[in-house]
């Protein structure tokens, strides 16, 4: 059997070292169509979330209304595509940093008979702006 031998040398070696070097520098598996030195200017949805009547009988020494932490807020583009999401603190609070344009902003859950009629509500984030939604959640206690 007679082995033959072939004399490729200097131009296979720079073939490989070509395809090397520019599969490196591509780096594909990293991919982010925001450039992170561009600074992304943002807009910010701010609000408080409450929740009552507390009890049939309203009187002066009984609050009508208490915070409401832990509730979930759903940000979605017009179409309802979920973008991102966002839970009330402690106090009942939320505030997200989100890209200019028009969401949908809807509540995750509601426990009971609970409901609101804020929600779901179109708002439009301004570059560099603050946009606030309040909402409240109705026990259905009467």
């Amino acid at each position: 059997m007679e082995i033959i031998k072939y004399n490729l040398g200097l131009p296979l070696l720079a073939l490989v070292l070509g395809v090397i070097v520019i599969g490196c520098g591509a780096d594909s598996g990293n991919f982010n169509p925001i450039d992170e030195t561009e600074d992304v200017e943002t807009g910010t949805l701010v609000g408080e979330i409450t929740r009552g009547p507390l009890s049939p009988v309203e009187g002066d020494d009984a609050p009508s209304l208490e915070l409401a932490p832990g509730e979930e807020l759903l940000i979605m583009t017009p179409t309802g595509e979920e973008v991102n999401s966002v839970i009330t603190d402690d106090q009942g609070r939320y505030s997200i940093n989100l890209p200019p344009g028009n969401y949908v902003i809807d509540i995750a859950s509601l426990d009971g008979i609970e409901f609101t009629k804020d929600l779901p509500a179109t708002v439009a984030i301004t570059e560099g702006q603050e946009t606030r939604v309040d909402i409240h959640i109705d026990t259905g206690i009467r």
